[in-house]
């Protein structure tokens, strides 16, 4: 079962003090690198996070702003912690080796 995200918050709405658009973008990136060293489809990760897969496209693109439960599902889905994620993102983690 996939659970709705709600309305996405794209990146075009966020206000000077929500997420910088970068990070959006860097998250985006950060997301697509595991996925593909898990050799996992944007499907693969919709099952196993209950994220629709067109939305895990959009965090791919850094199109939408996600919430904390959302990015709880997603690093679950990819079998990280969800502090190592956000570490990839800022550019400052090690790759993740760990529950492939």
């Amino acid at each position: 079962m996939l659970i709705s995200t709600g309305a996405p918050h794209r990146k075009e709405d966020c206000l000077v003090s929500d997420v910088d658009p970068v990070d959006l973008d860097r998250l985006g990136h950060a997301i697509r690198v595991r996925r593909r060293a898990l050799n996992l489809s944007q499907n693969g990760v919709a099952r196993s996070s209950g994220i629709h897969r067109n939305y895990i496209g959009a965090l791919e693109r850094g199109e939408v702003n996600p919430t904390y439960g959302t990015l709880l599902r997603l690093a679950r889905g990819l079998r990280m912690p969800l502090d190592q994620l956000i570490a990839n993102a800022q550019g400052r983690g090690e790759p993740f080796a760990g529950r492939d």
